[in-house]
């Protein structure tokens, strides 16, 4: 018996493939990038710390993946924000993060401290 194997399903394969690889790979760098926001925003821990100088002090995290991580980080109860000035509590969703800052919560200390383990989150 003999298969054949045309190239569109070589082609098939191969974008399947690319596909899982790349998942595998924002599912490596969303793990990794939780972490490295928790600990910028860990190093004020009793302080609020605007989320625009979070996000300049990761150049090598894209700021897609930044928001990604503070919405997982926001939504998990690791983090608080509030709105800079004001101090009223804020979303992500439908605020500009630049007018933001955030401080980790009682459950995002216990995290960073080893207390309690996240497999999303890279500490």
């Amino acid at each position: 018996m003999i298969f054949c194997l045309n190239k569109t399903g070589a082609e098939r394969m191969d974008k399947a493939k690319k596909e899982e690889m790349l998942k595998k790979m924002r599912t490596g760098n969303f793990i990794e990038n939780n972490g490295a926001v928790l600990r910028a925003i860990n190093i004020l821990r009793q302080n609020y710390i605007a989320l625009k100088s979070v996000r300049n002090a990761l150049r090598d995290v894209t700021e897609q993946e930044f928001l990604d991580s503070v919405n997982f980080l926001f939504k998990a109860g690791y983090i608080e924000l509030q709105h800079i000035g004001t101090e009223t509590p804020a979303r992500l969703s439908g605020t500009d993060y630049k007018l933001l800052e955030a401080t980790l919560s009682e459950k995002g200390i216990r995290l960073s401290g080893g207390e309690i383990q996240d497999k999303l989150v890279d500490v």
